[in-house]
């Protein structure tokens, strides 16, 4: 959908672009993790799970909308 999008408002001066970080380790998975029992198996098990694949700084993503949002990434479309 976002390659059609950047290609119908491209003219237009119109950037479209999408991120998908992944699993992004936020302050609710740590809320998770320090609930324990109270969050139940399932999510303590997704949360483990994250942890142990590496989830994505909140940071790391952000700093990438910032930069597409900029005049640097003009000719990211």
């Amino acid at each position: 959908m976002s390659e059609i999008a950047a290609l119908e408002y491209a003219e237009q001066g119109i950037r479209v672009n999408a991120v998908s970080p992944g699993a992004v380790n936020t302050r609710m998975t740590d809320e998770i993790e320090a609930a324990g029992g109270r969050a139940g198996a399932a999510a303590q098990d997704e949360v483990r799970a994250q942890r142990k694949s590496g989830g994505v700084d909140p940071r790391t993503p952000a700093s990438l909308v910032a930069w597409l949002a900029s005049d640097a990434a003009a000719h990211i479309n």
